[in-house]
């Protein structure tokens, strides 16, 4: 039995953020080579939104966006991070 836990691994999931890789900083400075949704995601993409906020803004679910994020990442136009604590 694995001892895996669903709990921990949606909190982790929910907390990570994503950052823009420089193919896909180009990408959004262009306006163009993708869809007007994929160019917002990749705007969104900040390194300060946490899943949780990229999945409300973007309006779909959960696993659906994963598998998405995960298409942007192995495109090399995005990179997991995790977050940034606000100072202070």
């Amino acid at each position: 039995m694995s001892s895996h836990d669903p709990q921990k691994t949606a909190r982790i999931r929910l907390e990570r953020c994503y950052a823009r890789t420089p193919a896909g900083e180009q990408l959004v400075k262009r306006g163009e080579g993708a869809t007007p949704r994929t160019l917002k995601l990749l705007s969104l993409c900040d390194n300060t939104r946490p899943f949780s906020e990229l999945k409300e803004a973007i309006d779909m679910p959960s696993a659906d966006l994963e598998l998405w994020l995960a298409d942007l990442c192995n495109r090399g136009l995005l990179e997991p991070t995790l977050p940034r604590i606000a100072p202070g």
